[in-house]
């Protein structure tokens, strides 16, 4: 443990060296890149100058050149957005800054991933903009590092680089939203789909600190909006999985009007029957049926400033989970979002906004649907039925701006919300002669959050620049139902139950261009992250992974984490590739402590490591042809009961070739997973799980500029398998055929 506290301030020290040894010189030219739709900085766009000299935009957007006296033309790219091109004269000691919005160009159901907040290269094919996409689940695991717990054929829950639940966060344009199952049936995830999306945002660590105070990373939706240049736009598409008979039909449509206001509207069905695993093994009770619609409003303010309203709604019912004692009957949720946005506001001030937002989500769940054999024989409550409720609400306010001139970006970021949380259950016996019993889970929870998010981007030099992350969060707790507050209470008859948190988080991150074929990234981290409200208050939580009931603890300290990452990047015309590895120290880690019998409780305790490493490499062997390999692996220590650290994903490997030609596109795909021998048996209950390969094949062809058809195999072998995430070792899908058709007009 030595070594790793001073291989942590490896990083701090080369940057210290770094601010020494580099002076601060001017930008000749120097700009931002921003997506016109909705104002976000575009990280990863090409700019080049007189068709020689080349540089791509930062996470910021930020690119710049430093060039003698001269007129000179740049041209703007970007895959998935019209390319630009401008002429610039740079008179003698004089600096031009470039502020550029890219228009979107027309995707099909905006299948493109565009990974944010970290320092990675494009496949310069854009691999994901043909794939079949059913869910924001494929999109999710189409990054490194992340994987998916799964209860069902539905609703799979996000881990980044074995860190989950509260450990993570999960918003929708950086506005909060909770789930409202106790069990957990329901992530955010579950409650947008692939049409209401404009890009995905992965940030992982706690190097990132602008959505939520987080020591595993963030994960965060935009969806998109309304689209002032779209006079009018219709895209539809249709589908059908023969593994589950899934079928279902999604559609999205823009209309605008002088360039003033627009609308948008999309909306999506799915019916899926229960699915078969390999070897033709069918999964029973796990069909779902679902639909989800939005609506999108936008109207400019002027020439430089613009207000959006957007809502989504989404509803699934008789969602069978064969890993889990009970099955979701009914969910809900309903998303508003207000937000006026204004750029250009001063030569140094960019950006700014305001957002109102309110979401609500409930969630039935019950065991009607199970058989009286199942119920009599099951080991928790046996021979009752138990339905169960819950519902969450959130309502917040987000302010932000950005203040740059040619060589600072600094953000800032206000930021207040309340969560009011309430979960309950009966317990109905079969047999008649015992009585019912009601239970209260969540009594009415109440959480008020206010945070302050700050970030400093500083250009160095052309070679070198530096970021600053910075993050202050104020929460107060409590439970407001005196009847479900009373058997909490018993537990800590010296507390009232209210708590209030001050936590603050701070990292930094130092990249250097050695030349330009090679960079590094260094970055540390200190933060902390708050106790979930289920954590806090939960009462009598069944944990179907372990077999034991928690019980919150409302004087739950903090999360605490030391992080440190590095990373080396190399490319050229062909080739490229990216080493990363990682390493965290976590204080104060929650997890459950055993009371006696079946019962648990939340405690901290001191001490858990975890370390890991990912490395993709990307050829383009011809113009149509690109290799894609990429891999990773975390390892992950409780120092307290001597263990691993329970639900860490095995080693992991994807190897990906993608042919495409003008109206064709192919891919085919292996994944590795290795076996997972390292588990956990004190603080839970995993049980080793052994490696698979799975082969996939996708392709898109286009019929015609208004038709596509879109067909594919997944698991072409066949291949009976489950994952280490997988609940109760759930099996994955079967060999499934898969084929859709797509409609636009444009």
């Amino acid at each position: 443990m030595k070594v790793l506290r001073q291989f942590m301030f490896v990083p701090l020290i080369l940057f210290i060296f770094a601010c020494l040894a580099y002076a601060w010189p001017s930008v000749k030219l120097h700009g931002y890149v921003y997506n016109a739709r909705n104002g976000l900085a575009l990280p990863h766009v090409n700019i080049v100058i007189n068709d020689t000299l080349g540089a791509s935009t930062g996470l910021d957007g930020h690119f710049e050149f430093i060039l003698p006296d001269g007129s000179y033309r740049l041209q703007v790219k970007r895959i998935g957005f019209e390319s630009l091109s401008y002429t610039v004269n740079i008179p003698e000691d004089t600096c031009k800054v470039l502020h550029i919005d890219l228009q979107p160009a027309v995707l099909s159901m905006k299948e493109e991933i565009t990974v944010f907040a970290e320092r990675l290269e494009q496949d310069p094919l854009n691999p994901n903009r043909n794939k079949w996409l059913n869910n924001t689940e494929d999109i999710i695991q189409r990054f490194e590092g992340v994987n998916l717990f799964k209860r069902a054929n539905f609703a799979s829950e996000p881990s980044i680089r074995g860190s989950s639940m509260g450990q993570i966060s999960i918003t929708i344009d950086g506005a909060k939203m909770f789930y409202a199952c106790v069990d957990r049936m329901d992530p955010i995830t579950a409650y947008i789909e692939v049409e209401n999306l404009e890009q995905a945002q992965l940030s992982k660590g706690s190097f990132d600190l602008e959505h939520n105070q987080t020591i595993g990373g963030s994960l965060n939706f935009v969806t998109e909006k309304a689209d002032y240049q779209q006079s009018f736009f219709l895209e539809s598409e249709g589908g059908y999985e023969s593994v589950s008979a899934l079928r279902r039909f999604r559609f999205k449509a823009n209309y605008s009007s002088n360039n003033d206001w627009a609308i948008r509207l999309s909306g999506s069905v799915k019916k899926s029957d229960a699915y078969y695993a390999g070897k033709n093994r069918l999964i029973g009770n796990s069909g779902f049926n679902k639909n989800n619609y939005a609506l999108s409003l936008g109207r400019k303010i002027g020439s430089k400033s613009d207000l959006h309203f957007y809502y989504i709604g989404d509803n699934a019912w008789d969602i069978g989970y064969p890993a889990l004692i009970m099955d979701a009957r009914k969910t809900q949720s309903h998303i508003f979002n207000l937000e006026y946005n204004a750029k250009d506001i001063t030569p140094l001030w960019n950006r700014f906004s305001l957002k109102l937002y309110y979401n609500t989500v409930k969630h039935w769940m019950d065991d009607y649907g199970r058989s009286i054999e199942e119920i009599f024989n099951r080991d928790v409550m046996p021979g009752m039925y138990m339905p169960m409720y819950g519902t969450s609400s959130t309502s917040g306010l987000i302010m932000s701006f950005t203040i740059a001139d040619m060589q600072n970006i600094f953000t800032g970021r206000l930021e207040y919300y309340q969560l009011a949380a309430f979960a309950d259950m009966d317990m109905y016996p079969i047999q008649a002669d015992k009585a019912p019993a009601y239970l209260i889970n969540i009594a009415d929870a109440r959480i008020n959050n206010a945070a302050i998010s700050l970030k400093y981007n500083r250009i160095l030099s052309r070679q070198s620049s530096f970021r600053l992350d910075a993050r202050f969060d104020y929460s107060l707790r409590n439970v407001l139902n005196s009847y479900g507050k009373r058997p909490l209470q018993s537990l800590y008859p010296e507390s009232d139950l209210q708590n209030q948190y001050h936590v603050f988080g701070i990292s930094a991150n130092y990249e250097y261009r050695f030349n330009d074929n090679i960079s590094a990234v260094f970055k540390l981290g200190n933060s902390q992250r708050l106790p979930t409200h289920l954590e806090n208050y939960g009462y009598m939580l069944y944990n179907v992974q372990d077999n034991f009931f928690y019980y919150g603890n409302p004087s739950l300290k903090p999360e605490r984490s030391i992080q440190v990452e590095s990373g080396i990047n190399w490319k050229s015309n062909k080739l490229r590739w990216r080493l990363t590895t990682y390493a965290s120290r976590i204080n104060d880690y929650i997890s459950g402590y055993i009371l006696e019998g079946e019962f648990k409780k939340y405690e901290n305790f001191s001490l858990v490591y975890l370390f890991g490493a990912e490395g993709s490499l990307s050829w383009q062997v011809t113009n149509s042809l690109i290799f894609f390999l990429s891999t990773g692996y975390t390892y992950g220590q409780n120092t307290v009961f001597n263990e691993p650290l329970p639900y860490i994903p095995p080693a992991e490997a994807r190897l990906k070739i993608n042919y495409t030609r003008e109206r064709y596109f192919f891919e085919g795909e292996a994944r590795f997973a290795a076996s997972q021998n390292r588990i956990a048996y004190k603080t839970t209950v995993e049980d080793k799980t052994p490696g698979f390969v799975i082969l996939n094949l996708r392709s898109q062809i286009i019929l015609s500029s208004q038709w596509r058809l879109k067909a594919g195999i997944e698991n072409i072998l066949d291949r009976y398998y489950y994952e280490h995430l997988s609940i109760n070792n759930l099996p994955g899908k079967g060999r499934n055929f898969y084929l859709g058709i797509n409609y636009r007009i444009n």
